[in-house]
């Protein structure tokens, strides 16, 4: 169709807040398109459609990796964007 779009709005980026004085964290992903799809993974391997589909706000342990992507009519449109966890005291 000859349609250019830019591919960083899929985009998964994260905002993380602290839980000071526990061992966790609320993880909240968005990306700059419409109604994302987003789909998760807290093992370290690659998101698929079979992966955690996010909804709303995650909490999870410090010193844990997330890997999430992107994803529209069964395939993955954005790159895997990856953010680890680690706070220090």
């Amino acid at each position: 169709m000859g349609v250019n779009y830019a591919k960083s709005a899929y985009q998964v980026y994260f905002d993380v807040k602290e839980h000071r004085g526990q061992e966790k964290s609320t993880v909240m992903m968005n990306t700059d398109s419409y109604q994302p799809e987003i789909y998760y993974t807290l093992d370290g391997t690659v998101p698929t459609m079979e992966s955690l589909k996010y909804t709303g706000p995650i909490e999870v342990p410090t010193k844990t990796t997330i890997h999430a992507a992107t994803f529209r009519d069964g395939k993955q449109i954005s790159p895997v964007s990856e953010i680890a966890i680690v706070h220090f005291r």
